[in-house]
C-alpha cells in the first residue's frame, strides 16, 4: 500500500507560526505534535522544503525605539562636585571590582564549566528524547498503516460472509425445491405402485378366467371326441347326430371366443404390468438421483455455513 501525504503545506505553515510564538525550537517532533500526523522526518522534510522555496517568513524583531534624551547645560559648580562624585563612584566600583574579580572569576569559571557540561547532558538527553519521540510516532503511523489494513480486511471479510449467506438462502430454496419434487416423485411411485397392484390383481383374475375357460374348452374337445367316434359308429343315428354335433360345435365357438378374450385382456393386463414396472423403476432412479442432488445440496450448504 503506497504511503500517502496526510498534512499540507498550510498545516506545516500554520504549525511552525505556532511554534515560533511560544519561543519554541522548530523540529520534526514538535511539528508532529501540533499537526498530529505524518512523520516527524518527513514533517520536517518539507518545512525545510518550503524554507528553501522562500514560503517561510520568519518574524523580524521589534525595534525597540529610544526616547531621546535631551542634554541640559548644568551650572560650573555642580558639574564640578557632579565630576568628584562620579570620580569617587567609580574608584569605589574599581576597588570592588578588583575585590571581587578573582572569586567571581574563579565561580564564574566554574559555573561556566558546569554549565557547559549541563548543557551537552540536557543536548543529549533532548536528542535522545527527540529520536525516541521520532521513533515513537513512527510505530504511531505504522499501527495506524496496519489498523487500516486490517479493517480494509474485516470490510473484505464482511462483503464474503454477506455473499456466503445469499449463497447460503439460495440453497435453502433449492433444498426446499428438491424436499417438494421429492414429495411429488413419492406421492407418484405411491399412485403407480397402487396402479401396479391393480394392474397384477386385474392380471391374476384374467389368468384365472381364461384357466376356467380353458379347463371347459378342454372338457368341451373331449366330448366333441367323444361324439364324433359315436357319430363315425353310429352312422344310423347320423342325423341326430348332426344336430346334437352343431350344437356342441357352436359351444366350442363361442368357448374360443371366450377363450381368446380372456387371453387378450390377459396380454393387455400383462403388458400394462410391464409399462408399470418400467414406469415404476423410471421413477425410482429419477427418485434416488433426486436423493443424491438433495444429498449434495445440504452438504454444500453445511460446508458453506461451517467454512463461513
Amino acid at each position: 500500500m503506497a504511503n500517502h501525504r496526510t498534512f499540507t503545506d498550510q498545516d506545516l505553515l500554520d504549525a511552525a507560526a505556532s511554534l515560533e510564538k511560544l519561543g519554541k525550537p522548530i523540529n520534526g517532533n514538535a511539528l508532529r505534535r501540533i499537526v498530529g500526523s505524518g512523520r516527524p522526518s518527513s514533517l520536517m522534510d518539507a518545512y525545510n522544503e518550503l524554507v528553501n522555496k522562500g514560503k517561510v517568513q520568519l518574524p523580524e524583531k521589534a525595534q525597540q525605539e529610544v526616547e531621546a534624551i535631551e542634554s541640559y547645560d548644568l551650572p560650573v559648580e555642580i558639574r564640578e562636585e557632579l565630576e568628584m562624585g562620579l570620580q569617587a563612584i567609580s574608584g569605589m566600583i574599581t576597588r570592588c571590582n578588583d575585590l571581587a574579580h578573582h572569586v567571581v572569576g574563579q565561580r564564574l569559571n566554574k559555573a561556566v564549566d558546569e554549565a557547559k557540561k549541563a548543557r551537552i547532558t540536557a543536548e543529549n538527553a533532548m536528542a535522545e528524547a527527540n529520536d525516541n519521540e521520532s521513533k515513537a510516532w513512527d510505530a504511531v503511523d505504522d499501527v495506524q498503516k496496519q489498523l487500516d489494513e486490517s479493517q480494509e480486511l474485516n470490510d473484505t471479510h464482511a462483503k464474503r460472509i454477506i455473499e456466503l449467506e445469499q449463497q447460503l438462502k439460495a440453497s435453502e430454496k433449492v433444498v426446499t425445491g428438491l424436499q417438494n419434487t421429492e414429495k411429488q416423485l413419492k406421492k407418484q411411485v405411491n399412485d403407480t405402485q397402487a396402479d401396479l397392484e391393480s394392474s397384477e390383481k386385474r392380471t391374476s383374475e384374467a389368468a384365472g378366467q381364461l384357466a376356467e375357460v380353458r379347463k371347459q374348452l378342454g372338457g368341451v374337445q373331449v366330448e366333441l371326441k367323444s361324439e364324433r367316434k359315436n357319430v363315425t359308429d353310429l352312422t344310423t343315428e347320423q342325423k341326430g347326430l348332426v344336430k346334437s354335433m352343431g350344437a356342441l360345435e357352436g359351444q366350442l365357438t363361442a368357448a374360443q371366443a371366450q377363450a381368446e378374450k380372456a387371453q387378450s385382456e390377459r396380454d393387455a393386463a400383462i403388458e400394462q404390468k410391464a409399462r408399470a414396472a418400467e414406469v415404476n423403476e423410471a421413477l425410482t432412479i429419477k427418485n434416488n438421483e433426486l436423493q443424491n442432488k438433495l444429498m449434495q445440496a445440504e452438504e454444500k450448504a453445511k460446508t458453506k455455513v461451517e467454512a463461513k
